[in-house]
This record gives C-alpha cells, structure tokens and sequence, in this order.
C-alpha cells in the first residue's frame, strides 16, 4: 500500500506534493492501496499502469487532472473513494477513458457512500469521461449551471435509467451516453443544437438494431425533436442546421418525405440509409452539400433543388444518382414582377388559369406537378415551365 503525503521534508526544507509523476508506480502489480494526500493536484501519464493489484484508490478533492491511462489494466480495481463532492469530481480533466478509475472499479464512492443518484447544482460542464464505465449510478440530474455533457461522459453506465437535462446545456458529446442499455427516456431541451457522434447509441433511445422502434432522433449538430411520430410521414428539419449527422434518420421505415433547409452544409453517413418508404427529398441548399455515396441508399426518391442551382446537383458525383431532379424555386425567393418573367414568356395569368403560347407545366413551390389544375388554381406563387425555361408567376 502506498500514502501519498500532503508535504515531505528533504534536508531540512519542507515541500508540497502536488503531483503524481508520469509512469511513477506503472506495473507495480503488488500495490493493492493507494491513497493520495490532499495536495496532489494532478496525476500523470500511465501513473498506476498496470497495477492489476490495486483494488482501492482514494483520490482527495485537490485532484484536477488525470493523465492518459493513468489506470489502464488496473483490472482488479473495486473502489474508488472521491472526498469531495459530486461537483468538484466532474470538473476533473480525464485524459482518456482509461485515466478514470471507474472504468475498472464500475462504483464510485463520494466520502465513502456508493453513488447511486447523481446531482449536479454548481458546475458549469460535465468533463470528459467523469463517469465512464459507472455501473452504480442509477438516475442523473444536471443543474442549470451546466452548459455542456463532455465526451464519453456517462458511456457504458449500464445502470442508468433516468436523466435530466436542464435549458442551460448547449451541448453534449460525442458517445456521451453510449451503451447506456438502461436507458429508455431522456428529456433534452431545444437549446442544445450540437449533439456528437454515438451520444446516445446503443440504449434503450436508439439502438441499431430496434428500427427505431423507441423513435428518438437526433443528428450531429442540432437535435430533431423526440418522439416516434417525428420520423414518419413527411419531416421538414429546422432553419439554421448546419450538419446533418452520420446515421441521423437510418433506418427510418416511416419516413416518406423530407425537406432540407438551405443553411445545410453536410449530410453524414448512412444519414437516410434504410428509409425504404423515402419518395421526397427537397434539398433547398443553394450550394451543394457535403455527401458520402451511402449517405442515401435508396434512390427511389424524387430530389427536388432550385432552379438556380439545378445543374450543380445534377452532375453532383451523389446527387446524380436519384432517378429524377426537379427545379423548384429556392427557399428564400420572395415573388418577383409578373410582368418582368411574362414579357419574355408570352405568359398570362387570368384569375385561376395560367395561359402560354406552347406546351408547359405548371408546379407549386414544392415542386408538386399541378398543371391538371390550371384553370381552378389556388392564389400563390407557381412555376410554369416551358422547353428549358422556368418561369416563376403569380396567381392573384
């Protein structure tokens, strides 16, 4: 067993301890005890690597960082015993997964009493790995000083059942609850808008398997709202998100049509892949985004895109690949002069009929073919093609 004092004392001259040196007691595999004075203030690199002896570590409130794998292969490890509190302790910088001794202990003991129900009150972020691998925790409840949930935060917490996630959380990392099975509900708020890579995969949210059958849904940089009714039908993603992340809708059965907004720059990996009933996709992005081959598997969609950008998409080495593009007109276009489009067109509009001196077809601004209407159409905007031209017209 090692005590790590606060002070010692070399030739005559008092000193703090307030570090743990890098590889300082690696592969020591008959340290079975480790208890760490309360000025340590970090721990290094691989510090107790490959203490496969060590079944207890107590680890003092000064703690603030811990080294890469600085309990790697510390298989024997059985308690954790933090003296601090729960807020102090998710304010430590773990380094990787396996800088936590929780990764092997599974428990962790707060001034000697399992934890079971963490609350967060003071906090500003969860940091990385604060949790990895703790089986004890049962429920998780985040104050609203809490901004952010870091990476790995509560991965493999197999125990957790229940979290809360306060208005103040903008962001929560990558695999941050990943393989948290227990898991079956999850209130998160509309103020988060980026959610990371695998956050919440393989739990009882979203499992790859299950079809979506719990239907929560989320995408890399902005949160799609949560429920199994959001991925049937018809699904239109909020203005303003940037990144449609990997996976986002996969294997979305339910799902028949969706409209892109045009602040979209990239669409993940398999984003769409299993969406077998997919028969619309309106991508309003007036420059094309970011793609991968597999980022639609099914190309039994129509692609509707703007006019104005029509041939970007159409020689776009993915886009190319649906069996039909349409023009439609961009998103943000407002209604321009009738009489500026028709001069050149010999178009004219008289109450609900559109008349034109050749063969044309009239489409409504979702891209809807609508010329079996002309005659009895609606007030708006439509557009009426004629040969390659697209003219945009108003019905008053």
């Amino acid at each position: 067993s090692v005590t790590i004092p606060e002070t010692i004392t070399y030739n005559s001259e008092i000193y703090s301890v307030t570090s743990i040196g890098s590889e300082a007691f690696a592969g020591c595999s008959g340290l079975t005890s480790v208890t760490i004075g309360e000025s340590v203030t970090s721990i290094g690199y691989e510090a107790f690597w490959n203490c496969s002896g060590l079944t207890e570590v107590t680890i003092p409130n000064s703690v603030t960082s811990i080294g890469f794998e600085a309990f790697r292969y510390c298989s024997g490890l059985t308690k954790v015993n933090y003296l601090g509190t729960v807020d102090k302790w998710v304010k430590i910088d773990f380094k990787n997964g396996l800088s936590s001794p929780t990764y092997y202990a599974e428990d962790l003991y707060v001034n000697n009493e399992l934890l079971t129900d963490v609350k967060i009150t003071t906090a500003d972020a969860i940091k990385d790995y604060a949790f990895d691998n703790c089986q004890s925790i049962k429920s998780v409840e985040i104050g609203n000083s809490v901004t952010s949930i870091g990476e790995g935060a509560f991965a493999d917490c197999s125990g957790l059942t229940s979290v809360i996630i306060p208005n103040s959380v903008t962001s929560i990392g990558d695999y941050a609850f990943y393989n948290c099975s227990g898991l079956t509900s999850i209130t998160i708020p509309n103020t988060v808008t980026s959610i990371g890579s695998g956050a919440f995969y393989n739990t009882g949210i979203y499992n790859s398997e299950s079809n979506w059958d719990n239907g929560v849904l989320y995408i890399d940089n902005c949160l799609i709202e949560a429920t199994s009714d959001v991925v049937k039908g018809s699904y239109t993603i909020k203005k303003g998100t940037r990144i449609i992340g990997d996976r986002a809708f996969e294997y979305c059965s339910g799902l028949t049509s969706v409209t892109i907004p045009n602040s979209v720059t990239s669409i993940g990996q398999y984003a769409f892949s299993g969406c077998d009933k997919l028969r619309k996709v309106t991508a309003y992005p007036t420059t094309v985004p970011n793609v991968y081959e597999n980022s639609f598997a099914h190309y039994n969609a129509v692609l509707y895109v703007p006019c104005n950008v029509y041939d970007d998409y159409l020689f776009d080495d993915v886009f190319f690949t649906f069996k039909v593009i349409e023009c439609i007109a961009a998103e943000e276009d407002e209604p321009t002069s009738i009489t500026e489009n028709l001069a050149d067109a010999n178009i004219t509009v008289s109450g609900g009929t559109i008349s034109a001196d050749a063969d044309f077809s009239i489409y409504n601004t979702i891209g809807q073919d609508v010329t079996a209407f002309n005659g009895s159409l609606q007030p708006g905007v439509y557009l009426v093609s004629i040969g390659n031209d697209i003219v945009k017209v108003m019905v008053h």
